[in-house]
């Protein structure tokens, strides 16, 4: 019995010697942290250029008198009580001119007034011509028969071109239906900025 146990007891006992000289792999340090891996990681990235490096540290600047936390555009311009520091911005009917008269002189304006009121209430516009220049508006209503114009019912000026000499100033004529009738006049500011040339440019039927 005695002999059984300690033949047990060395095979026990060899068996544990065995045990500890074998390598365990758990818990094995391979050498790579995290830190290690993120290195590696980043390293092996191919970051592309940025295409606008300045856009997020660039101060945007904002309207005067509105709170600069508040993103500014042109539709809010006129809530900073600055709007006489900021040029306007007109409208536009496009193929015909800028709605900008700003530029053209009170005499001029009188005097395309009272020419675009003549003519869609059918009175006499020659107070409006310069001296030497009534041909013009022979010329004139001659091109409204032309092109079939018929009766304007209302007109609208745009923007003009001065100079010392002459003034341009785009004027349409409009037919109750909506259908226009674009001419340019030509006004002498040394003569009462009284008409001299009329050019038709497009429309009528």
């Amino acid at each position: 019995m005695s002999g059984r146990m300690s033949l047990c007891g060395m095979i026990f006992l060899l068996l544990t010697l065995i045990s500890c000289t074998q390598p365990s792999n758990v818990g094995v340090y391979d050498g790579l942290d995290l830190r290690t891996q993120a290195q590696e990681l980043e390293s092996s990235v191919h970051w592309a250029q940025e295409l606008e490096s300045s856009v997020l540290t660039e101060t945007v600047g904002g309207a005067d008198g509105i709170i600069k936390s508040i993103s500014s555009d042109s539709s809010i311009i006129f809530a900073s009580g600055k709007e006489k520091e900021y040029e306007p911005v007109y409208p536009e009917i496009e193929g015909f001119s800028i709605l900008n008269t700003s530029m053209l002189p009170e005499t001029a304006r009188i005097v395309l007034e009272n020419f675009c009121n003549a003519i869609i209430n059918g009175t006499s516009a020659d107070a409006c011509f310069a001296r030497n220049s009534i041909y013009v508006l022979v010329v004139f209503r001659y091109d409204l028969a032309k092109y079939n114009a018929g009766k304007f019912s209302e007109y609208i000026l745009g923007e003009p071109f001065s100079s010392p000499t002459i003034i341009q100033c785009p004027v349409r004529f409009l037919k109750k239906d909506g259908t226009p009738m674009d001419f340019a006049v030509y006004l002498k500011p040394d003569d009462m900025c009284r008409i001299c040339a009329i050019e038709y440019l497009k429309g009528g039927q």
